[in-house]
């Protein structure tokens, strides 16, 4: 595997294939108590199937400040984007996205340290 940043002249053809879905069996709710702040787990009754456009993935790509890349024997297998809030001096994950056949192998911890490594070059307080 290999994690490099994705230059600003990246070929965009390069993913017009790639699937930017995910299907979650659960999702989490934030519960709010008189004194307390929780995550509660809710599995679904049915899957959720839910697909960003390429367009706005191209968007965010191009809005990013950082965009790195996974590659698996030339083929990216993810990537992810990041945005630098200056107003509260935290970097904001806006994606993250792995392929199905890639998911499981580490790809997205490898993506999620590239992108802490760069909130870290920032200064940036958290990564959020």
């Amino acid at each position: 595997m290999i994690i490099r940043e994705m230059p600003p002249e990246f070929d965009l053809g390069r993913l017009s294939d790639f699937d930017v879905s995910f299907t979650p069996e659960r999702i989490y709710r934030v519960l709010i108590n008189e004194m307390s702040v929780e995550i509660g787990e809710e599995k679904l009754a049915a899957p959720l199937h839910k697909t960003y456009s390429f367009e706005l993935i191209k968007q965010d790509i191009a809005k990013a400040d950082f965009a790195v890349t996974a590659e698996v024997e030339e083929i990216i297998a993810g990537f992810a984007t990041v945005m630098i809030e200056e107003w509260n001096n935290r970097a904001v994950l806006t994606g993250i996205f792995v392929t199905p056949e890639a998911k499981g192998k580490g790809i997205g911890r490898a993506l999620i340290n590239a992108a802490v490594e760069y909130a870290k070059t920032k200064s940036a307080r958290c990564l959020f």
